[in-house]
């Protein structure tokens, strides 16, 4: 019966099938967006430690979260390659906190890509985000 409900996995729920039987850490959270094509990248061994090359400008992709994570992408273009080669997460804290960790990170920033309500105004400042 184990061995049956084990070949359904397999073919029914792939995303899941290498944690559950065979003991690998759970990478993706279910539901996640693009999880299925974080999976075959990590099977078709795909994934690897990027460095970063002082030579070319670093982008960064951004999500502000109000009640869940500010997440970070910083990526490098070289050719037609997109190189990620770090990312940052937190919550719960300013946008001035991330102005520091940017700074911190000591890369030579090319452009930053911020989520159209990154211009809304703050009803207590008045001031944008962007600002």
């Amino acid at each position: 019966m184990l061995e049956k409900e084990r070949q359904q996995d397999k073919i029914n729920r792939p995303d899941l099938y290498d944690h559950i039987w065979e003991g690998e850490m759970l990478i993706h959270a279910e539901g996640a967006y693009y999880a299925v094509e974080m999976r075959e990248a990590t099977h078709n061994e795909r994934m690897t430690n990027v460095p970063y090359d002082s030579s070319i400008g670093v982008i960064t992709a951004w999500d502000l979260g109000m009640g869940d994570s500010t997440s970070i992408w910083f990526a490098q273009m070289v050719g037609a390659e997109v190189r990620l080669i770090d990312y940052y997460e937190s919550s719960g804290v300013g946008l001035d906190h991330y102005a520091r960790v940017l700074n911190e990170k000591g890369y030579i920033y090319d452009q930053h890509i911020l989520p159209h309500d990154v211009r809304v105004r703050e009803l207590g400042s008045g001031r944008s985000r962007l600002e």
